[in-house]
């Protein structure tokens, strides 16, 4: 089983939170979130800002800051500073659903690590399944997503993660996962990378 990296970046969010925490009144700017009616499925709604979207350059003038200090942490730990496949902030709030959190899922057919940065004091652990995407597979016999009313029996949880503001957590992507939904009155905003373990050719 590949280990989860986790640290903490709160130092290197200070200018984040300067804007963030001081509304969308703030003179410092604002940021941005859409409602998106489909997380992983139309069940679990919830509010976006696309940093990158797949197959895109960046569009979000927010995305240099969190991509310097994504890939500091990259660095730091020694692993895969690969392309960008997509990156978001993602805001979930409570919603008296009948499931406890979002359904299993990858993000991305392509060898890669999940980042993820806390950027709230909120409840919902990330939780990182043992099973993983099988390499050997066509993606026609396999799945990105399990609905989570139909989560098999035997889909044991390797490791939860629980958030903590300024936080950052690393994972292989090829494995399933999902997350547990704040409480009532909590927004659970983080911010998601997946980054490539394909790294381009260096420089002579």
């Amino acid at each position: 089983m590949d280990r989860i990296i986790t640290g903490n970046v709160f130092h290197a969010l200070k200018e984040f939170y300067e804007i963030y925490e001081s509304g969308p009144c703030s003179p410092k700017g604002d940021v941005p979130l859409f409602y998106a009616p489909y997380s992983t499925s139309d069940r679990f709604p919830q509010f976006s800002h696309t940093l990158k979207a797949r197959g895109n350059s960046a569009t979000s003038p927010l995305y240099p800051y969190f991509e310097n200090i994504v890939f500091n942490f990259l660095r730091h730990h020694h692993l895969p500073e690969g392309e960008v496949i997509r990156a978001c902030l993602n805001m979930q709030y409570y919603l008296g659903s009948e499931y406890p959190h979002t359904d299993p899922h990858i993000d991305s057919w392509h060898g890669h690590n999940v980042v993820i940065i806390y950027l709230t004091e909120a409840e919902g652990d990330t939780i990182v399944y043992e099973r993983q995407r099988s390499h050997m597979l066509a993606k026609e016999n396999n799945t990105t997503l399990i609905p989570v009313d139909k989560i098999p029996d035997d889909f044991p949880v390797y490791e939860l993660i629980p958030p903590e503001k300024g936080k950052i957590a690393v994972f292989n992507g090829k494995h399933y996962h999902a997350n547990y939904f704040p409480k009532p009155g909590q927004l659970r905003l983080v911010c998601v990378f997946n980054v490539s373990k394909t790294e381009p050719p260096r420089k002579s």
